[in-house]
């Protein structure tokens, strides 16, 4: 089945008044978040099984949120639960939220104290002192109910893609990410910068309301009137990539695609030359605890639907 669309969008209302309608679909299947800081650790944070599925995601967003601290003197515990406080700051304007963390040490820890300075993590002590394990409140913001909306949302800055091997490897010696860090850095130092990252699943996909006899002839001979498309990876990572800046808007960073698809690409060409008519991606963020993210023109969501019109009698459509 397609992406659910807007009953109102243009994909929508060619469904349901002509055959065949034809579309390409792409869908987020797999996605990760972790700090920009952490990404030459990778290997030694990420279990191997997970790398591997981390290495087979070609689409990143550069975005920010707040930095959390762990309160070191709010932290107590019971038999089950640890119970503490985080803080953060926005404008200069502290904000504070309890947390409750059901304990997965076995019991085996014989305290617990916030790292050090600036209080990052949660570690779990044994009794000579060292740590038996230590939570990272950062990559979970977003779980944690207590804190404000902006502390758990994630602002999208900047959009692109890494398919000589994998965004982490594109990510580790890219200029137009040290130049976000830098700005942050000087400009909004209360935040912290994240790397959240796809991989997508492609479909071309025909429908449409048939009406005429003609109708049902065409439905017969779909694959002898319908030129095949077999986009290469590329060209897929290049449609999302493009679907999803003009989507976001993130023109203070990119500054390509934004008028995508009044400006057309390579692959979008390649696409609507095979009679493809409109563009769907879909980013889903269900599987990372819902996750919401926004960018200064579009509202938070933890799933986006991003929609577009390639087809050249169409005059060119809009995301909805």
């Amino acid at each position: 089945m397609p992406s659910p669309q807007p009953s109102d969008s243009p994909l929508a209302r060619a469904m349901v008044s002509r055959f065949p309608v034809v579309f390409a679909d792409f869908r987020s299947i797999d996605r990760f978040l972790y700090r920009i800081r952490d990404i030459h650790d990778l290997p030694e944070l990420v279990q191997p099984d997970l790398l591997e599925r981390l290495d087979e995601c070609h689409l990143y967003m550069i975005c920010k949120r707040p930095r959390l601290s762990v309160v070191p003197e709010s932290i107590s515990w019971s038999e089950e639960y640890v119970y503490l406080k985080v803080h953060c700051s926005i404008r200069g304007i502290t904000h504070e939220a309890k947390v409750e963390i059901q304990r997965d040490d076995g019991k085996r820890a014989a305290s617990f104290v916030a790292s050090p300075f600036p209080h990052r993590e949660l570690l779990a002590l044994k009794d000579d002192g060292s740590t038996l394990s230590q939570m990272l409140f950062a990559n979970m913001a977003h779980l944690i109910e207590t804190l404000p909306p902006f502390a758990r949302q994630l602002e999208v800055l900047y959009i692109g893609k890494g398919l000589a091997k994998n965004t982490q490897d594109r990510l580790k010696s890219h200029s137009t990410l040290q130049k976000v860090l830098a700005q942050i850095n000087s400009d909004d130092p209360e935040t912290e910068v994240f790397a959240l990252v796809y991989k997508f699943d492609y479909r071309r996909t025909v429908g449409g309301l048939v009406k005429h006899d003609a109708d049902k002839v065409r439905v017969l001979n779909l694959r002898h009137t319908i030129p095949p498309y077999r986009p290469s990876l590329d060209d897929q990572i290049s449609l999302v990539e493009a679907c999803a800046i003009s989507y976001f808007k993130t023109d203070q960073y990119n500054t390509h695609y934004i008028n995508f698809p009044a400006a057309t690409t390579d692959a979008s060409r390649r696409a609507s030359s095979a009679q493809t008519e409109f563009l769907l991606v879909q980013i889903d963020n269900e599987n990372i605890g819902g996750l919401e993210i926004y960018s200064r023109e579009v509202a938070p969501a933890s799933t986006h639907y991003i929609e577009h019109s390639i087809a050249p009698q169409s005059g060119r459509g809009a995301a909805h």
